[in-house]
Formats: C-alpha cells, structure tokens, sequence
C-alpha cells in the first residue's frame, strides 16, 4: 500500500543582521532587495526595497536615489532612514537578535514570484539550523 504525503517546504530561519546585509550590499549595488514576508516574536512582516515604475528602468541603470525601502506600510527613502526608523517589538530592527522566520520571499504585488520554497538562493545560504 503506498502512502501520499503531501511535501511541505522546510522553514527557513535566518538571522536579521544576514537580511540587514543583503540588503544594503544589493543598495551599494544599486539594486532593490526584493519584498520578503518573515516572523519574528509572534508577529508578521514583510519588508525590503522597490523602484517605483521598474519595468521602464530595468533596462537603464537604477540609481540608490529611486530606491525604497518599505517595512509593513512605511516606506523609506534611504537605507540609513530605513535601519534607524524600523523597530520591532520595540526593538531597532539592527538589533534584533534571535532569528527570523523568513514564510515568502521574492513577493511582487502579493504573490511569492520565484521558484524555491523561500524566494532566491542567497537568503538560504544563510539558513539558521533550528531544532
């Protein structure tokens, strides 16, 4: 007799500093980290960089001035505004210590845009082995 199991993708925990990173390497680069969804102490989140009208820019060279960041519903227009602006549970986002759980990655307009269980390769190269 054979058994159906339905396969669920392995949560991915990463700590915030390794995001924090990511993201300001893409912005040094000119480049919006894409949107992630990601708990942390019970609660839900989503946060990263866009470029507002990117389909017209995606050919040209995006400048750090057009990039956004957002976290939940405030955005920010510098990452430097964005790391001293963002506090979870009343912590500075800089400082939150344990890890994050990271649910979707690589969301565009509310949908997790790319293949693997947690959006691109370099959030999971990063992955936190939790018991």
């Amino acid at each position: 007799m054979f058994k159906i199991f339905k396969k669920h993708p392995k949560t991915l925990w990463i700590s915030m500093q390794d995001v924090l990173a990511i993201i300001k390497s893409d912005y040094d680069k000119s480049w919006p980290f894409e949107i992630i969804e990601f708990r942390y102490g019970g609660t839900t989140h989503r946060m990263g960089a866009y470029v507002e009208d990117l389909d017209e820019k995606f050919y040209n060279k995006i400048k750090q001035e057009e990039i956004h960041f957002v976290f939940d519903e405030q955005t920010y227009t510098s990452f430097e505004e964005f790391v001293k602006s963002v506090h979870i549970n009343g912590i500075p986002i800089t400082d939150v210590l344990g890890p994050i759980e990271v649910l979707q990655a690589g969301i565009v307009n509310g949908e997790a845009m790319l293949s693997s269980p947690w959006g691109e390769k370099r959030l999971s190269a990063h992955a936190i082995e939790k018991e």
